[in-house]
């Protein structure tokens, strides 16, 4: 089983939101790594971060994408890092990945949009503008379609990335 739409993009974008709606127009099952990490440990991520640190959270992490990529046949959100991860990207390349692609400024302004996000804590500005600057390169690497959230509600970002993805099909390739 292969997913029908994978979803990347900064932490805050709005991926689960998003794929939650593709889902449901899909009527397929949505699931969101961050989600099987914190299922399967128990904690948080943010408890996993602070007791074991980044490094630890990214090996969990890389995981999950595995393990969700082989299983879920629906719409699957990955977290905002997993793409630096260059078995990860491999794994994604070629797939029906949609970067959800979100501005720094609107992320920052949405309600809840870096609350509690381990990788934003102190400048939560500056640090997303960082994180930014480094994941876009890998978020284009892998997507094979992106949609600017700008001006656009997570209803119209569905319905636009699954026009898109559904224009351009393929399945994953398994590694």
């Amino acid at each position: 089983m292969r997913p029908l739409a994978v979803l990347v993009g900064l932490p805050g974008a709005g991926k689960s939101t998003v794929g939650r709606l593709m889902a449901e127009h899909l009527g397929v099952g949505f699931r969101d790594t961050d989600e099987d990490i914190e299922s399967g440990a128990g904690r948080s991520v943010a408890q996993l971060f602070a007791q074991g640190g980044e490094h630890r959270f990214r090996e969990l992490e890389k995981a999950a994408v595995r393990t969700a990529l082989a299983e879920h046949a629906g719409v699957l959100a990955l977290g905002g890092g997993a793409v630096v991860d260059p078995d990860t990207r491999g794994l994604l390349a070629g797939g029906p990945v949609v970067h959800v692609d979100a501005e720094v400024r609107e992320v920052l302004g949405r309600r809840g949009g870096v609350a509690g996000r381990p990788l934003l804590a102190g400048d939560a500005t500056a640090r997303l503008w960082e994180l930014a600057a480094q994941r876009a390169p890998f978020y284009r690497e892998v997507a094979r379609v992106t949609v600017p959230t700008r001006g656009r509600d997570a209803a119209q970002v569905a319905r636009v990335a699954l026009s898109l993805i559904l224009r351009s099909a393929a399945p994953l390739r398994g590694r």
